[in-house]
């Protein structure tokens, strides 16, 4: 019970893990890493959910993916689809 109302778990409760990107913050035209395996490309997003680019593996390093070098600083949303489900991550820009 919470707050005197019958409750139970649902696997939308069960926390997923969390994926490890870094660095961040970054910058525009920079690399960043993705800890989690990927089932496809990721994709980054404004907070208004408008698609900003799919990025692409750095081909010298496995788990590298460059962003755009026209980014402008701030935050935004990297669609990660796992073997798990998707997963969004906030991501900065500087």
């Amino acid at each position: 019970y919470v707050n005197r109302l019958p409750c139970s778990a649902t696997t939308d409760m069960v926390s997923k893990p969390e994926p490890l990107v870094y660095p961040n913050p970054t910058t525009a035209g920079g690399n960043i890493s993705i800890s989690t395996p990927l089932v496809q490309l990721p994709v980054l997003m404004d907070l208004s959910g408008r698609e900003i680019a799919i990025l692409f593996k750095n081909p010298s390093q496995n788990a590298s993916y460059t962003l755009p070098n026209s980014l402008t600083p701030g935050l935004y949303v990297l669609r990660l689809n796992t073997s798990q489900g998707i997963l969004d991550h906030h991501l900065v820009v500087e």
